[in-house]
């Protein structure tokens, strides 16, 4: 498990090198994401954080949900979801939503200071 200093927690597989205290990312792609309105209240996915909706963007078939940009600067959390799935949802700019991901689908990546 991952911890940042704004409070997330973030489970997952670790590759090798990640040791503990040590900086580290928690990354997944925007397609793994789930976006509910309300918190679910059952389903497999150990990941589960609360944002405000920043963006919506067409991309074709589907449309990213983006988060604000994270209190370090990175761009926010996204999922890309189906433009049915989006509408289904109502979702808007501003809006609360949860971003659920299932452990297996983050990797904890550690992080070397003044690399990028």
């Amino acid at each position: 498990m991952l911890g940042t200093a704004w409070g997330d927690r973030w489970h997952g597989t670790a590759e090798d090198g990640l040791a503990a205290g040590h900086p580290a990312v928690a990354v997944s792609s925007p397609q793994a994401v789930a976006v509910y309105r309300d918190p679910p209240s059952h389903g497999s996915p150990r990941n589960l954080i609360e944002l405000t909706v920043a963006e919506l963007q067409a991309r074709g078939s589907a449309v990213q949900v983006r988060g604000p940009d994270q209190p370090d600067g990175t761009p926010g959390l996204a999922a890309d979801i189906t433009a049915d799935a989006a509408a289904e949802l109502r979702l808007a700019p501003g809006q609360v939503v949860w971003f659920g991901v299932k452990a297996q689908e983050v990797t904890l990546r550690a992080t070397h200071p003044g690399v990028d």
